[in-house]
């Protein structure tokens, strides 16, 4: 039985949890948690706080998640997407892009 469907049916008034790995193979600093809720799981990890976002994929971004979590570059498709935004923070064009963006922000600013 899926694990959501099973604590509802235990704990119908819990609507979140959050499971904290920690312990004596975990390094300091280095725990990782997951939180359970409406839509599924999420994980984050050394304490970094994370904002859920929806996105409307089509198959083939799909498959390209599943692709990572298959190959266990992801352990899951929140994780396989941000370490497709992370890959795409690296680029040197996006570097300039957010330059420019902050260029933008300033000019905004001055109106």
């Amino acid at each position: 039985m899926e694990f959501r469907r099973w604590l509802a049916e235990r704990l119908p008034e819990v609507s979140g949890l959050e499971v904290i790995l920690d312990g004596p193979g975990v390094p300091s600093g280095h725990w990782s948690s997951w939180y359970v809720g409406g839509g599924g799981w999420l994980r984050s990890g050394g304490g970094s706080e994370l904002t859920a976002v929806m996105a409307r994929l089509e198959p083939e971004d799909l498959q390209t998640l599943d692709t990572l979590i298959t190959a266990g570059v992801a352990a899951n498709r929140s994780e396989g997407m941000r370490w497709a935004l992370a890959r795409i923070r690296e680029r040197p064009a996006f570097a300039k892009l957010a330059e420019w963006v902050r260029g933008l922000d300033e000019l905004k600013a001055e109106f």
